[in-house]
C-alpha cells in the first residue's frame, strides 16, 4: 500500500472492528498499518474477508499476524518469495543497473550480505549458501519489523562508477522491481516521475 491508501485501509479495518462491536483506536490502526503496509490494499481486503470466513479462526477478531498468514503464508514462504524476486531482478536487470525493490527488507539483507554488485558477482555454486543466508536474515527482519534507516535503493556498477568519478549528473534512477509504486516510494522517486521510470 501507499500513503494514499491509508484512509481506505482505515475504513476497511474499522468495518471489521464494527463487526465485533469494537472500536478501532488510533494506536491499533498505526500498528495495523505498519504491519501490513507492504501488501496491496486489495490483497489485505481479501485476506480479512478470508479470515472472517475461516471456520477455525473466523470467530475471533483478526490480528495483523492472521492477515499476514492469509497473505503470504509463513515467514519461510515469504523469504522464499523475496529470494525469487531478487534472483529474477538480477536476471532481468543485472548489476550494472541500480535497483529499488518494493520491499525494504530485501534492500537491508542484500546490503548486509555485501550489496547488489557483490550479489551479481557470486558464482552459481555459491548460490545455495547465499540463498540460505538471505532467507535466514530475511525471516529475522520479518520477525523484528522493518529496518531502521531504510536503504532507498541498491547501487549498481554504473552508479558506483559515475559517483566515484564525479559524474553525478549521469546517474540514472534505479530500476523498480515488484510493485512499482511501492518501490518508487521507497526509492524516493516522486510520483510525477514514476511514469517515466524504466
Amino acid at each position: 500500500m501507499v500513503d494514499g491508501d491509508r484512509r481506505q485501509f482505515a475504513t476497511i479495518l474499522a468495518s471489521v472492528y464494527d463487526f465485533w462491536n469494537r472500536e478501532l483506536s488510533d494506536m491499533a490502526l498505526a500498528i495495523w498499518w505498519e504491519s501490513l503496509k507492504h501488501f496491496e490494499l486489495e490483497a489485505v481486503r481479501g485476506a480479512l474477508s478470508r479470515h472472517m470466513r475461516n471456520p477455525d479462526a473466523g470467530h475471533f477478531i483478526p490480528k495483523p499476524a492472521d492477515v499476514v498468514r492469509e497473505l503470504g503464508g509463513t515467514t519461510a514462504d515469504q523469504s522464499m518469495l523475496a529470494w525469487a524476486k531478487v534472483v529474477a531482478g538480477c536476471k532481468m536487470h543485472g548489476t550494472y543497473e541500480s535497483v529499488a525493490f518494493d520491499d525494504p527488507i530485501i534492500h537491508r539483507v542484500l546490503v548486509d550480505l555485501g550489496g547488489w554488485i557483490w550479489f551479481g558477482q557470486q558464482p552459481v555454486k555459491e548460490m545455495p549458501f547465499i540463498e540460505k543466508r538471505f532467507r535466514d536474515a530475511y525471516r529475522a527482519w520479518l520477525a523484528r519489523g522493518a529496518p531502521d534507516g531504510v536503504v532507498t535503493h541498491l547501487a549498481g556498477i554504473h552508479e558506483t562508477h559515475n559517483a566515484a568519478n564525479g559524474f553525478s549528473g549521469a546517474i540514472q534512477r534505479p530500476r523498480l522491481i515488484g510493485n512499482k509504486e511501492r518501490a518508487a516510494q521507497i526509492a524516493g522517486i516522486e510520483q510525477r516521475l514514476l511514469r517515466d521510470s524504466p
